[in-house]
């Protein structure tokens, strides 16, 4: 079935034109997402904040480990 530019011939545009094209546009691209990054006033994260000395008192001291409930074992998996 013939379409609306079926009888269009575009070789104007060559393999080597297009992969410059398409890879200038990536290099922009990083080239622009790195700048933000770089220049950005300050972090882009929150680091994390916990109540009463780092939650040491609710986990149970300093020289006891964290358990995890017993639902999250790996064991039980088949």
């Amino acid at each position: 079935m013939l379409g609306v530019f079926a009888y269009d011939v575009h070789n104007h545009v060559t393999l080597p034109f297009a992969l410059k094209w398409f890879f200038g546009f990536a290099a922009l691209f990083t080239g622009g997402c790195y700048l933000v990054t770089y220049t950005w006033p300050g972090r882009i994260t929150v680091p994390r904040t916990y109540p009463h000395d780092g939650l040491e008192k609710e986990l149970g001291g300093p020289n006891n480990p964290v358990q995890r409930p017993s639902h999250y074992c790996q064991t039980d998996l088949p």
